[in-house]
C-alpha cells in the first residue's frame, strides 16, 4: 500500500469468524488521532498516533457491526 495510506484489520472469532478491514488516507488518520487526543492534526503526536487511531476506530466499528449482524447473545473475541 502507498505510504500516503493506512490500513487496518480487526478479526473476530466466535460462532462465526470474520474480519473488518479499513483503509484511509494518512491525513484522515492524523485528523482522527487529533480528535481522540485533543490536539491539532499537524502536531507530531497526531501524526505518530494515526495508525493507533485507525485501529481504535476499527475495534469500535467491529464490535458494533458484530453485535448488529449476530446479536448480543453470542460471545465473540475481537
Amino acid at each position: 500500500m502507498a505510504t500516503g495510506w493506512l490500513a487496518g484489520e480487526v478479526k473476530y472469532r466466535g460462532p462465526v469468524n470474520g474480519s473488518v478491514h479499513c483503509w484511509c488516507s494518512r491525513s484522515f488518520g492524523a485528523q482522527l488521532a487529533a480528535n481522540l487526543l485533543g490536539v491539532e492534526p499537524g502536531t507530531p503526536d497526531a501524526q505518530l498516533a494515526a495508525e493507533d487511531a485507525l485501529r481504535e476506530l476499527l475495534n469500535v466499528l467491529c464490535g458494533q457491526l458484530v453485535t448488529r449482524w449476530h446479536g448480543t447473545d453470542a460471545v465473540f473475541n475481537l
